[in-house]
């Protein structure tokens, strides 16, 4: 399986949905150059350390921590 671990203070959760539908989504900021851009994570499992993803970052993004 192509998974890429990402630690926990990079990521970052968002309420979605409405009423009993409401989950929690991962996301992350990403620095490319001089931009800065969100993007959703596809989170396959994790841990107090790292989130083991199969989507929304690739090997060598420049995340950005807030924490």
């Amino acid at each position: 399986e192509d998974a890429l671990l990402v630690p926990v203070d990079a990521v970052m959760m968002e309420k979605t949905g409405g009423g009993k539908y409401v989950e929690d989504v991962e996301y992350v900021y990403i620095k490319n150059n001089d931009l800065i851009y969100k993007s959703y994570l596809n989170v396959v499992d994790s841990n107090s350390k790292y989130y083991r993803v199969c989507g929304g970052v690739a090997e060598g993004d420049t995340l950005v921590c807030f924490k």
